[in-house]
């Protein structure tokens, strides 16, 4: 049941029927779809922060264990995409432990001991970003 508006179309006066539930109908259809982009896309970006911080934990482990320059590179390049994005969300513990494993990792990379059990290094980082 709407109302009617009158309206001048083409020098002819015409009456169209105006339906404010249809518009309220779309409008609530066009939140419904944004609740539910918004709900992915943050399930999507913790899936990827989730597969960055497993990919890390592999190649800083090999990285740590064997010096290897190029898998050393490949850690150091998650470390560093976790470490901005974890500044983003301040989440400064976190931030700082990735700090420290990427001065591990370039000491590993460059032949120096570092002193510390790779796995403990690493379990902190876990510890500390899994609420990126």
């Amino acid at each position: 049941m709407g109302a009617f508006v009158k309206a001048n179309v083409s020098g002819q006066t015409r009456y169209f029927e105006y339906q404010p539930y249809r518009l309220r109908e779309k409008a609530s259809a066009q939140l419904v779809i944004l609740f539910f982009l918004l709900v992915f896309g943050h399930c999507l970006a913790a899936a990827s922060v989730f597969r960055e911080l497993r990919d890390l934990e592999i190649l800083a482990l090999e990285c740590l264990e064997t010096g290897g320059p190029s898998i050393c590179r490949q850690a150091l390049l998650h470390a560093e995409v976790l470490q901005r994005h974890s500044n983003g969300a301040s989440n400064y513990p976190c931030q700082t432990r990735l700090l420290g494993l990427q001065g591990y990792l370039l000491m590993s990379s460059s032949g120096q001991a570092h002193g510390n059990d790779p796995q403990s290094i690493l379990d902190e980082v876990m510890i500390a970003c899994k609420t990126l």
